[in-house]
């Protein structure tokens, strides 16, 4: 996989976890009614995998660099 297709992926892997922590927290702040603590709770997590899969991905590129 190319290097763009490597930061377009992230990018869309990055959105949809978002989106997921985004809804996922509305849901259970509904549904708890612990309104706006899940939604922010799930936000950050998606941040924090998103990151995670970021800084995996740029040292699997470094890698491949060094071959």
């Amino acid at each position: 996989m190319g290097r763009y297709a490597a930061i377009l992926s992230w990018g869309f892997n990055t959105a949809a976890a978002l989106v997921a922590g985004i809804l996922g927290g509305q849901y259970l702040d509904r549904r708890w009614g612990t309104e706006p603590w899940l939604s922010l709770a799930g936000v950050i997590l998606a941040i924090v995998v998103s990151l995670v899969s970021l800084v995996r991905e740029i040292m699997r590129l470094e890698k491949m660099d060094r071959r």
